[in-house]
């Protein structure tokens, strides 16, 4: 054989090596999964409908205020956004001490719409409650309805007593159910509205006048903030001393739709959150988008656990910093600014999609939006920084929750 065929083989032979070695080299970087320091979590492809990593997914914890997920979907599904609420004394009295609130007293009457950034955005306890009044006349009969919805969404391991995730021992959750819970809400377009909001003029109330400007607490919404996810389409902090962090985060790219859920974190939600949606988003692109299997994350079969902390202090509390600010003169109907790197009137959609109207009509005054892209400019008003920074001590005495909450 001449040497120059001989070369060209030995050549050839190289690369398909060369190849075949940098191909596994990427099945096996793919194929390893972060580590995840919070005690649950799972991550969710909401467009394929299957679970990619699970740890402990199907152990109950409290969740804390992503209980308003289910609150939030509740409402969308049997109320109008221009309904009004009227607080009574048993929605806005006796919350747990430190409690986080609006404020807001028997006799306010204040749209649903409003209702609902006041939970998303400032986890407002007070108005949870108002809005679970509002759909079934009282909590109690609100929590049923919660529990027959959970049913219908798939949920196996979950149990609600309140619309808020205040302290209960017998309000648990799993990561597993609470993915579902989320998903049923981003799919729609009016919750999606809400929760990629940045910051909210709340409206005049008795005890606040001139109304109370908002911001949301989950740092990965705002481009403005170190911890922006770029195709966030939204998500909701949680904190109790006994459930420790917990956060929801939903992401979307190239057709792609994430959901990641940590229960039980220890100020590390943030960072998990990141590693499993950079896992799922890489899973996606090494399979050309279509990330169908199950990761072999550290899931179990029984579901059995019992609870933790279950007779641990628990209630979601006043952040530690963000203190909203009022607005003088400001209308009573709120002003949304969604996350974004531009200033104008303008709504672009997140992760540089097109330009929609809001669902769920307008309010009387002119609310300007501006929703969530991939540019860094800050958007009006401080982030609140949640639940990763906790910053309180715990209460010990009696009665009284321990922890802040952001």
């Amino acid at each position: 054989m001449p040497e120059g065929i001989k070369r060209l083989r030995a050549g050839l032979l190289a690369l398909v090596v060369l190849l075949f070695s940098t191909a596994a080299a990427g099945s096996a970087e793919a194929a390893n999964e972060p580590e995840i320091a919070s005690e649950g979590a799972v991550l969710y492809n909401a467009t394929s409908g299957k679970f990619l990593y699970e740890k402990n997914a199907n152990h109950q914890y409290y969740p804390a205020s992503i209980t308003k997920f289910m609150t939030a979907l509740l409402v969308l599904e049997n109320a109008s956004q221009d309904d009004t609420v009227v607080f009574s004394s048993a929605a806005t009295e006796n919350l747990e001490s430190g409690a986080v609130n609006l404020e807001v007293a028997k006799g306010d009457r204040i749209k649903v719409r409003d209702c609902l950034y006041g939970l998303m955005l400032k986890s407002a306890n007070e108005v949870a409650n108002g809005l679970a009044e509002h759909v079934s006349g009282s909590v109690p009969s609100f929590a049923k309805k919660m529990n027959r919805r959970a049913q219908e969404l798939g949920c196996t391991n979950t149990n609600f007593v309140n619309p808020s995730g205040l302290n209960n021992a017998k309000h648990l959750s799993t990561p597993h159910d609470m993915a579902l819970i989320a998903k049923a809400c981003f799919d729609r377009a009016d919750f999606r509205d809400i929760d990629r909001t940045v910051s909210y003029h709340f409206p005049a109330t008795q005890k606040r006048p001139n109304g109370t400007d908002i911001v949301m607490g989950h740092r990965m919404i705002s481009s403005g903030n170190a911890d922006y996810y770029p195709g966030i389409l939204g998500g909701k902090t949680g904190y109790t001393s006994a459930a420790g962090n917990t956060l929801v985060t939903c992401a979307e790219r190239n057709g792609v739709r994430l959901i990641v859920v940590v229960m039980k974190s220890h100020k590390t939600q943030y960072s998990d959150t990141r590693a499993l949606l950079d896992y799922g988003f890489q899973l996606a692109e090494e399979s050309g988008g279509k990330t169908g299997s199950r990761g072999r994350g550290n899931g179990d079969a029984t579901g059995k656990r019992q609870s933790s902390g279950a007779h641990g202090k628990q209630s979601d509390r006043k952040p530690a910093s963000g203190k909203s600010s009022k607005s003088g003169g400001k209308s009573a109907s709120g002003k949304s600014t969604k996350s974004s790197g531009k200033s104008s009137g303008k709504s672009a959609k997140s992760g540089g999609k097109s330009a929609s109207a809001k669902t769920g009509g307008q309010s009387k005054s002119n609310r300007k939006s501006t929703k969530s892209s991939g540019k860094s400019t800050k958007s009006s008003g401080k982030s609140t920084k949640s639940g990763g920074k906790s910053g309180g001590k715990s209460t010990k005495s009696s009665g009284k929750s321990g922890g802040k909450r952001k």
